[in-house]
C-alpha cells in the first residue's frame, strides 16, 4: 500500500523537488542552518552546488533576519 512522502530507505526523508542525489547534502546543511529543505536545496542550486558558499549565504540571510527582528521589537 503507498502512501505520501516518505524515507529513501538510509532516514533521509523524501522532499518533493529535490532530486535524491542532493537529498544527504540538504539534510548535512539543514542541522547547520535549520532551514526548511526546499530553501536549502534552491540556495544550493544558486551556489553551483558548493556547500560552504550556501552555507555562507543561508547563515547571512538568517543573521540578516534576526536583526531585522530585533530593529522591529524595539521600535515596538
Amino acid at each position: 500500500m503507498g502512501g505520501g512522502g516518505g524515507s529513501s530507505g538510509n532516514g533521509v526523508i523524501a522532499a518533493p523537488g529535490i532530486p535524491s542525489g542532493a537529498r544527504k547534502m540538504v539534510q548535512s546543511l539543514k542541522e547547520i542552518v535549520n532551514l526548511p529543505d526546499q530553501e536549502i536545496y534552491f540556495t544550493l542550486k544558486e551556489c553551483g552546488m558548493d556547500p560552504s558558499e550556501a552555507v555562507q549565504r543561508l547563515l547571512s540571510q538568517v543573521n540578516s533576519w534576526t536583526k531585522l527582528g530585533s530593529i522591529l521589537i524595539w521600535r515596538i
